[in-house]
């Protein structure tokens, strides 16, 4: 089981303040579902193409991570072409199945894109600018849930490799699965305890001093495209 975290590393998209990032994230999610046809389908691959290559994202790592929902999509394939009688393989509602599937996947593969090169405490700054106590409350839960999901996967890979060296492997799925589920319930209930405590010890606070933040030319350029495919639904309209 793998998990997508920030890494440092020297790629365009690391040199890019988290706000153009962040609205390059929106302008994504919207033209995957704005640009229509086969015309859009090739768009958005370049788009995804040039999005891995700027973030530089690991092929194998990233399909790793997102093993569980790309099954869940491709299952989606699979009902939408399969009938219960003749022709029994609907060609043309399993593309089209496919075709939102890989929709789907470009809004993914921007978010790993993110995720990989944009460091927590920097999305928190950007969440922090939404005024009032909405914005500290964001910048806080987006904080603690970006470093406490990956040891809580790490819990449930650790306990899966236990119960395998026990020869859990040999029992009844539904057993394995709820022997896993509790000793992960357990591991979460003592780290949440232990977290709590943590931040009473080190006296939390809602206005911690967050890294600067400082636009540069190829952010505003960023920013510029951002906006060129969040506009892109409207052109779509008047054409």
């Amino acid at each position: 089981m793998t998990t997508l975290t920030y890494r440092v590393g020297a790629s365009f998209a690391h040199s890019l303040d988290a706000r153009a990032k962040l609205l390059a994230q929106a302008g994504v999610a919207v033209a995957a579902y704005a640009w229509p046809g086969r015309t859009g389908i090739l768009a958005l691959a370049v788009l995804v193409l040039v999005v891995g290559v700027a973030a530089r994202l690991p092929p194998a790592a990233t399909a790793r991570a997102y093993a569980l929902p790309a099954a869940f999509l491709l299952f989606g394939v699979a009902t939408r072409a399969l009938t219960l009688g003749a022709p029994w393989v609907d060609v043309n509602a399993g593309l089209a199945a496919l075709e939102h599937a890989f929709r789907v996947a470009v809004v993914l593969v921007a978010g790993a894109a993110y995720v990989r090169t944009t460091p927590v405490s920097e999305t928190q700054a950007v969440l922090a600018a939404v005024p009032g106590k909405p914005g500290r409350v964001l910048s806080a839960g987006v904080g603690f849930v970006l470093r406490f999901l990956p040891v809580l996967v790490a819990d449930l890979k650790r306990a899966k490799e236990a119960d395998d060296a026990r020869l859990g492997s040999e029992s009844a799925l539904h057993e394995r699965m709820a022997r896993i589920a509790s000793t992960g319930l357990r591991r979460v209930d003592a780290r949440s305890e232990r977290f709590a405590l943590a931040l009473q010890a080190r006296c939390f606070a809602w206005n911690p001093t967050h890294p600067e933040r400082r636009a540069r030319p190829r952010d505003y350029a960023v920013v510029a495209l951002a906006v060129a495919l969040l506009a892109s639904p409207i052109a779509t309209v008047v054409r």
